[in-house]
């Protein structure tokens, strides 16, 4: 909510969810590279959930990190019927 108030009051308008996904992925990398020491020895730590993301690493000798955490919506228009995460 900060993120977003800050955000309002800097740029005139709420994040759009590309800023947010953004903020949410950067906010978790730092806190994982400052309590791990690493991204790899990070993924210890499991998942992470931020604003409107959650985050849960697995290593890949071929592609490096993927996440691999995700939420499931069901909606109506614009109403959120079913949320599970």
């Amino acid at each position: 909510i900060n993120f977003q108030n800050n955000y309002l009051t800097k740029f005139g308008k709420y994040p759009d969810k590309i800023s947010i996904k953004s903020y949410d992925l950067m906010k978790d990398l730092f806190y994982r590279i400052s309590v791990s020491k690493s991204l790899k020895k990070s993924i210890e730590i499991g998942e992470t959930k931020s604003i409107q993301n959650k985050f849960n690493y697995i290593y890949d000798n071929n592609s490096g990190l993927k996440n691999i955490s995700f939420f499931i919506l069901k909606h109506d228009d614009f109403d959120i019927i079913e949320y599970q995460n």
